[in-house]
């Protein structure tokens, strides 16, 4: 699917940038503290200073591209060994750079102290910032769109909340300044920061990011590592809106064609799932057989589900005796209760398998609770209850366990929870030693929770990944190029205006992401407005299969409109409305292919709207051309000419509030 395309300026552009960030080895663009000593670069101190690159081609079968490969090492006069590792990709006008610190002596190192992963200017007139905060169930804010003017002088922070990375904030920005700008992305796996400080009379933005708290001695032999820091640079088009809509889908082009998770090397369809979570407590209550009676009601009513979703409650929590779990949040053990499991689940995905569908199960290896299996491990465990991830042998542990429910159930999905902030638990642990070290708990945590992901993908390399945290609170690019985010929130799926608003915003980011039709509880059984919401790469149906009652006709016309148009998710993505979650508002977006010159719109008009009618401005429109516009809810097909669109737009009728409108479009 061809896609907005990085402009030879804008490739030119970044390789200016990157050439002038790393020319000068004395003036590097990150800055640290080695004892009192603050330093920019590889100076007199510093010995021994080496760079080797290499160009790494990259072949998969929707895109190849060259990677320029770069490794900066210099050893410091106390031993400390600093390693930069920069990736510059050619084609994208992308580049991004992490630092190593290794203490190679005997002894302690000095104090390491003031690590800015990024430590840079951005030189431009009128800097205006976008930015995005995070997930938050609690407040209906999830996932809002911001924007500040930092042409006043203003300095604004960011920093999520408890040690979670998209927590409240979210670390991927957009800034726009001079004649072009830059999208931002501040890539760690647990508590960042990032500062903007607008230089007005220097006309620029000094940006710094990195670990919140990382301030302490190595000892003898350990490492440590920095955020990944990504830079994408863009170039102002005539037209603030323009050039915002190219960032957003430059920065979706570059996610999907160099990091998404594949699946025997394709992109990972969009997939349709079915789940029992609500009904039988989560798991808690669940069977071998009433799994599979759930799963037949779907298909017997005519339903094509693509995955079987299994999710927390099916485990003992603890297998010594076989004692039971009272509720499912009591994690730690993950042996299968095989009371309830007699198969070990391997007789559903055996059944869903006849269907051509597959099986999801979920874990929670980070939280241990009292009296499971890894509480009786307590140098597994700090603070009584986060999983110590810098541990290798609990990494091992938790390899070996997983990849053999795995395959004992034939489980092709491994769903990963994160119900716990880490943050008090890492410092609590580092206090307890007394040895004056901040930040290093975390960072051992966060290096290890990523090496536990990728040796579980090494041992078992055809599962996918879905990462979830309290819902969408670990969401950051380094956890992103592993997995898929299938349940983006905690929040109440059936506030469908406050859905529809996350998924605008998602989509700019992570193209990639999943929801449940609705909430649990939602009295309303089968609804073509709750479906519509719900119209994504992934979605989840939860119904009551108990009932009589359920509408699946209902649910059968969604599927089938949802599998004729779900190919168009992986195109470049346009919103055609400000965003809202508001019940008095529409909102609506577009996907385009431009290979085939047309995709879809997508428009909500919510319940208290008084509009029937809006008229919504289509992107990258020819003018000499030809469009229909074919309705998905029985109107008949319209056809425009561009001309029209461009000064007119196109207009779009919902009748009744609490409406949605699927349109379809394709150049003649």
């Amino acid at each position: 699917m061809i896609r907005v395309q990085t402009l030879d300026t804008e490739k030119l552009r970044a390789r200016s940038w990157y050439t002038s960030l790393f020319e000068d080895f004395t003036r590097l663009p990150f800055s640290f503290k080695i004892g009192d000593t603050l330093y920019h670069g590889f100076n007199g101190d510093f010995y021994s200073v080496t760079k080797s690159s290499y160009v790494d081609t990259v072949v998969k079968k929707h895109a190849k591209y060259d990677i320029e490969k770069t490794c900066i090492s210099a050893i410091h006069s106390s031993g400390i060994q600093i390693t930069v590792e920069c990736s510059y990709y050619v084609e994208y006008a992308v580049f991004e750079w992490l630092m190593r610190f290794k203490n190679t002596l005997g002894s302690n190192s000095p104090v390491i102290s003031a690590v800015n992963a990024a430590d840079m200017d951005f030189k431009g007139t009128s800097p205006v910032l976008e930015y995005f905060l995070g997930d938050d169930n609690e407040d209906q804010k999830a996932m809002k769109p911001c924007s500040i003017d930092l042409n006043t002088g203003t300095l604004i922070e960011f920093e999520p909340i408890g040690g979670r990375p998209t927590n409240f904030q979210m670390p991927f920005y957009r800034l726009f300044f001079g004649d072009g700008g830059a999208v931002i992305s501040v890539g760690w796996s647990g508590q960042w920061k990032a500062r903007f400080d607008a230089k007005h009379t220097a006309k620029c933005v000094h940006f710094t990011a990195g670990q919140a708290v990382l301030d302490g001695f190595l000892k003898p032999g350990e490492e440590i590592r920095t955020p990944l820091m990504t830079f994408l640079a863009f170039e102002n088009c005539p037209g603030y809106k323009v050039t915002q809509m190219r960032a957003i889908n430059l920065w979706r082009r570059w996610i999907i064609d160099c990091n998404l998770r594949l699946e025997n090397g394709e992109l990972f369809p969009p997939h349709c799932a079915g789940s029992t979570s609500w009904i039988y407590g989560e798991m808690k209550d669940a069977t071998d057989k009433n799994q599979i009676e759930a799963f037949d009601a779907y298909i017997n009513n005519g339903l094509n589900l693509d995955f079987w979703w299994m999710d927390a409650g099916w485990y003992f929590k603890n297998p010594k005796g076989e004692v039971p779990i009272n509720v499912w949040v009591e994690t730690g053990s993950w042996y299968m209760d095989t009371n309830k499991f007699p198969s070990e689940m391997s007789d559903i995905s055996k059944h869903c398998a006849e269907h051509n569908a597959r099986t999801l199960l979920w874990f929670e290896p980070e939280r241990i609770t009292e009296g499971t299996l890894l509480a009786e491990h307590p140098e597994w465990v700090l603070n009584k209850c986060l999983a110590n991830m810098a541990d290798p042998d609990l990494r091992k542990w938790l390899v070996d366990r997983v990849s053999s429910v795995m395959d004992k159930g034939g489980i092709s999905l491994y769903r990963q929870d994160y119900n716990i902030d880490p943050l008090p638990h890492w410092v609590a642990h580092e206090n307890s030693f007394g040895e004056n070290r901040h930040g290093f708990v975390e960072n051992h945590c966060v290096t290890g929770y990523l090496a536990y992901w990728d040796t579980l993908l090494e041992k078992s390399p055809g599962i996918m990944l879905d990462s979830c945290a309290s819902g969408g609170r670990r969401n950051d690019l380094e956890t992103i190029r592993r997995s898929v985010s299938l349940h983006k929130t905690d929040a109440d799926y059936s506030r469908f205006e406050q859905k529809q608003a996350m998924h605008y915003s998602f989509y700019q980011w992570l193209p990639y992401f999943g929801t449940p039709v609705t909430g649990p509880g939602y009295s309303n059984v089968v609804e073509k407005y709750a479906l519509r919401s719900a119209h994504i790469p992934w979605f989840t149906y939860g119904y009551d299969v108990r009932r009589k009652d359920n509408r699946y006709d209902i649910a059968r016309e969604f599927e089938k409109e949802w599998r004729d148009t779900n190919m168009y998710f992986y195109g470049d993505f346009f919103p055609l409305t400000p965003w809202s979650n508001d019940l008095d508002s529409w909102i609506g977006w577009e996907f385009k292919d431009y290979n085939n010159e047309e995709g879809i719109i997508q428009m909500f008009r919510r319940d208290n709207s008084c509009e029937k009618e809006i008229f919504v401005r289509l992107f990258d429109i020819d003018p000499n051309g030809v469009y229909d516009f074919i309705s998905y809810d029985g109107l008949p097909t319209v056809t425009v000419r561009g001309d029209e669109l461009i000064n007119t737009g196109l207009k779009i009728i919902i009748a009744e509030p609490r409406g949605s409108a699927l349109i379809k479009f394709k150049k003649k």
